[in-house]
C-alpha cells in the first residue's frame, strides 16, 4: 500500500487517510463514510470495510490488503496538468493549491519544484489559480498507481518521466558533462587570449 494512504481498523470502524481526491470524497460519501476533522480521516462502519477498500482501489488504484510496493517517483511538466478550483491535479489527486489569488502556492508534502518558479499570484479574487505554466517541472514522490495510469493515458511521453536510480545517475552525469564543457570553453578562451598576447609581444620584439 502507498505511503500516502493509511488504512486501519479500530473500535468497530474502518479509517482511511489519503491525499485529497474529489473522486474519493464522492465514493466515501456514497458508501456511508463520515469525515473526522480531528484525525483528518474518513470513517466507515466495520461492516462496510469492503466499501472502504473499494473506494481506495477505485480512486487511487491501491489495494490496501496488499503489501507496500516499491515507491515510485516522477518528474512532470506542471503545464500539462489540469487545474480545478485553484488546485493542480495529478490523476484526480490535488498536488498543489492556491487558496486566494495572491497567496503562495502550497505544494503537497511529496511534491517539489525542480525547474522554473511558480507565480506569486494567479487567477482572480473569485477564482484563484495555480497557473504553473510549461516552464515549471515538479518532482512527485510516492506516486499512486492511478496517477501513473492517468499519465500514460493523457500526457505525452516527453512531458513526464519515472525517476529511478539509473535516470538520476544519467541526469547527474549530464550536469557534470555540461559543467566540464563550460570549463573547457573557458580554458580555450583564456588560452586564445594568452596566445594572442604572446604573438603580439613577439611582433613588437622583432620590430
Amino acid at each position: 500500500m502507498s505511503e500516502q494512504i493509511t488504512y486501519r481498523e479500530a473500535d468497530g470502524r474502518v479509517f482511511v487517510k489519503s491525499p485529497y481526491s474529489p473522486q474519493f470524497v464522492t465514493l466515501a460519501k456514497q458508501s456511508g463514510a463520515r469525515w473526522n476533522a480531528a484525525t483528518r480521516e474518513w470513517a466507515w462502519a466495520e461492516d462496510n470495510a469492503d466499501l472502504a477498500r473499494r473506494a481506495v482501489r477505485e480512486a487511487y488504484g491501491v489495494d490496501v490488503e496488499q503489501p507496500n510496493a516499491a515507491p515510485v517517483s516522477i518528474e512532470v511538466d506542471a503545464g500539462v496538468l489540469p487545474e480545478e478550483d485553484g488546485e493542480l491535479l495529478l490523476g484526480g489527486v490535488a498536488i498543489a493549491r492556491r487558496r486566494y489569488r495572491d497567496d503562495p502556492v502550497r505544494l503537497a508534502p511529496n511534491v517539489a519544484v525542480i525547474r522554473g518558479e511558480l507565480s506569486a499570484s494567479g487567477g482572480s479574487r473569485a477564482n484563484p489559480a495555480v497557473w504553473a505554466g510549461h516552464d515549471v517541472w515538479l518532482r512527485v514522490r510516492d506516486v499512486l498507481p492511478a496517477q501513473i495510469a492517468w499519465l500514460k493515458d493523457n500526457v505525452a511521453a516527453d512531458a513526464w518521466r519515472v525517476i529511478t536510480p539509473e535516470t538520476q545517475r544519467v541526469e547527474a552525469l549530464k550536469r557534470e558533462r555540461a559543467e566540464l564543457l563550460a570549463r573547457v570553453h573557458d580554458i580555450d578562451v583564456q588560452l586564445e587570449k594568452l596566445d594572442t598576447g604572446l604573438h603580439h609581444d613577439d611582433g613588437e620584439a622583432v620590430a
